[in-house]
């Protein structure tokens, strides 16, 4: 069965990242515009040190220094800024009046920047006076009912995409992991209903990265989505069903970068986080023949490893993208389609850091109810023999979890009295049953684990809540429980199938002080631990799961006596 689908999404990272170029918005608005031929003359470009400070080599005298140390030193002992709800109402009719007359200019002198520049770094410098903003979210309901956000949004659509992302990185403070959940809910729902999703969509199209600042902004956005999805996962529905950010993302990660950058990285990783929360989004990814393209931005490493850092990371965010859309069946439809298998195939054979990532990918494409022309496809494609040799060397738990997983599957939806069971049921039974023994040996050591785990649980004299359920049952997960039950249920099957292999197993389990009727109380107990089918909603996280408790049941009926 499939270890990860089910917790898929608790085990994603809830680390924020950090703009990675923060000074591209702090220079001038001015220097957009300033690369104009008509404007060069206007203001000479200002120089700078190593360590970043202004007018490296233009000869200060000591009495200059001597005064920008006293500003600063003065600056020191400004008093902090305190934010009122008088205050912001001030700031807010402030910037609408810096932005009315930014606008009155921009229409007077549509052909004249030099005009309108300076109101324009004077919008640039009240949008910044709200990020103090964050530091407040008890006036959050304030700055809604201002009807402030419906402003930054149209300000999001000024004619100079610096004024753009100026708000972006406001929007970035507000929506910090750091402030109030409930201030933070607040504006997120305000966000949602004005429209903030297309803006932000519509915004990105714009930005052009060979600039500097519009670098920075393709980052913003990218982790102003990053904060939505962490305050509301269901945000990845609304943005797949009511905006282009999907196709604008595919678009960018078939970019081919000689070197992987921060955004292209960035791109995927949020593509993937897009991709495991939403069914609407896998829909829309493949709709746009989104496998084909994640298919081809990983081949090149079933003949190399990618580098170190951002290269590694895009590849892994990849394959993660992969494992999501093959949850569905249309996804399995469409790799299938592509060779996503026969690619597979050859980074496990390879050998290289692609492979486990393969292996995670197999075991999605691989597990569910209609799985049957994958799995033999699998086989006819030359995978058993990867698989196996993998199983008998890796001392990965997860990689060992996923293989288990895919031999499960193997034994559930290849057909009977088939070339490609019978082929894959000989591998049990190769080199004096190895790989029979190591699954044993497996069984052995999680059985002895998951018994000291229960014993602890035992000793618990909290009350039963569902909450201590919970946290037991994590634990028990932390400790190898869905490997212990894709092992039982490998077992299981053997002990059924062959009589030759069920004398092996019965002396192996005799070995180690086990009776074989132990395997079968754990495959009951696994069968008890299973949703009904006919309870099963078809929406649920679970549908994959559909056809796994009526296995199990026909594995107790058929399990020989001990």
């Amino acid at each position: 069965m499939n270890v990860d689908s089910i917790f898929q999404k608790a085990n994603e990272s809830s680390k924020k990242r950090t703009i990675d170029e923060p000074s591209a918005t702090e220079k001038s608005l001015s220097k957009r515009r300033m690369d104009e031929p008509e404007l060069q003359d206007i203001e000479d470009e200002e120089e700078f040190d190593e360590e970043g400070g202004r007018f490296f080599g233009s000869g200060l005298s000591e009495k200059e220094k001597e005064s920008l140390q006293f500003l600063d030193q003065n600056e020191e002992k400004e008093e902090p800024v305190i934010l009122t709800p008088n205050e912001l109402k001030k700031k807010v009719v402030k910037l609408e009046k810096v932005l009315n007359q930014n606008q009155e200019l921009r229409s007077k002198y549509p052909e004249s920047p030099e005009k309108f520049i300076e109101s324009e770094a004077d919008l640039d410098e009240e949008i910044r006076s709200f990020n103090l903003l964050s530091e407040y979210p008890s006036l959050f309901p304030l700055f809604i009912k201002l009807g402030c956000v419906t402003t930054f949004l149209e300000l999001m659509t000024h004619e100079n995409a610096d004024i753009m992302i100026t708000v972006l990185d406001m929007f970035l403070e507000l929506t910090n992991e750091d402030i109030d959940e409930d201030a933070l809910s607040s504006l997120y729902e305000a966000l949602i209903q004005t429209g903030f999703l297309q803006v932000l969509s519509n915004g990105i199209k714009r930005l052009d990265e060979k600039n500097e600042a519009d670098r920075h902004g393709v980052y913003a956005i990218l982790s102003l989505l990053e904060n939505l999805i962490s305050i509301d996962n269901e945000v990845c529905s609304t943005v797949a069903q009511k905006t282009d950010m999907l196709q604008w993302l595919l678009q960018r990660i078939s970019v081919s970068e000689t070197y992987i950058t921060a955004n292209l990285q960035y791109s995927v990783e949020i593509l993937a986080i897009f991709l495991s929360h939403s069914q609407d989004a896998r829909k829309k990814v493949c709709e746009l023949n989104g496998i084909d393209l994640l298919l081809r931005r990983i081949s090149p490493y079933r003949l190399h490893d990618p580098s170190q850092g951002l290269e590694e990371e895009t590849m892994e965010n990849v394959f993660d993208c992969l494992s999501s859309l093959t949850q569905e069946t249309y996804g399995k439809d469409s790799f299938l389609k592509e060779e996503g298998i026969e690619l597979c195939i050859l980074n496990m054979k390879y050998k290289g850091k692609s492979r486990n990532s393969s292996y995670k990918v197999i075991d999605y494409l691989l597990f569910g109810p209609l799985s049957m022309p994958y799995c033999q496809h699998f086989v006819q494609a030359g995978g058993l023999k990867y698989i196996f040799s993998a199983f008998m060397k890796s001392e990965s738990s997860e990689t060992v979890s996923h293989l288990l997983a895919i031999f499960c599957s193997l034994f559930r939806s290849l057909p009977a009295d088939t070339i490609e069971r019978m082929r894959f049921f000989r591998k049990f039974s190769e080199n004096n049953n190895e790989k029979t023994k190591r699954i044993v040996s497996i069984y052995r050591k999680l059985h002895v684990d998951l018994e000291k785990i229960n014993k602890q649980r035992d000793l618990d004299q909290t009350p039963e809540t569902e909450e201590k359920s919970t946290r037991w049952f994590l634990v028990q997960i932390d400790h190898g429980l869905f490997s212990f039950q894709s092992v039982v249920v490998i077992l299981s099957w053997l002990c059924v199938e062959d009589n030759d292999m069920l004398e092996v197993i019965r002396s192996l389990f005799k070995d180690a002080n086990f009776p074989l009727n132990d395997l079968k109380e754990n495959l009951l107990a696994y069968h008890e631990s299973l949703e009904d089918p006919s309870a099963q909603n078809e929406e649920s996280d679970d549908m994959y799961r559909i056809e796994e408790k009526p296995m199990v049941t026909a594995l107790l009926e058929a399990f020989p006596e001990d």
